[in-house]
């Protein structure tokens, strides 16, 4: 879980990566709009491949003006990607999303 009263940005560095990862921001995650993302969080929640399992390594993404994300290797093992106003931005190198929410309805 990492928690930011604002926005969440990326830096320097190679970003967050591990398992189960959340995010929650009460600002955005990132920052930019869909056609032009200005700050992207990268994110690298493969350990080994998720995608075998798509209820094994779940990324939550929760923000109040928009979300932009890269995945840089690997499915990404999406559980819900919410935000209240703004534009919701994820980008893949290799990889595709795979549905992880099993509590959804159509």
């Amino acid at each position: 879980w990492l928690t930011a009263n604002g926005d969440l940005t990326q830096g320097a560095g190679t970003g967050i990566s591990g398992g189960n990862i959340t995010l929650t921001a009460s600002g955005s995650i990132g920052d930019g709009t869909a056609a032009s993302p200005t700050n992207i969080i990268k994110l690298d929640h493969s350990d080994g491949n998720p995608g075998d399992n798509p209820h094994a390594d779940i990324v939550k993404l929760n923000a109040s003006t928009g979300i932009f994300v890269e995945q840089l290797t690997g499915n990404l093992n999406l559980y819900n990607a919410t935000t209240t106003v703004g534009d919701v931005y994820v980008h893949f190198d290799h990889g595709d999303i795979i549905d992880s929410n099993t509590n959804q309805t159509t």
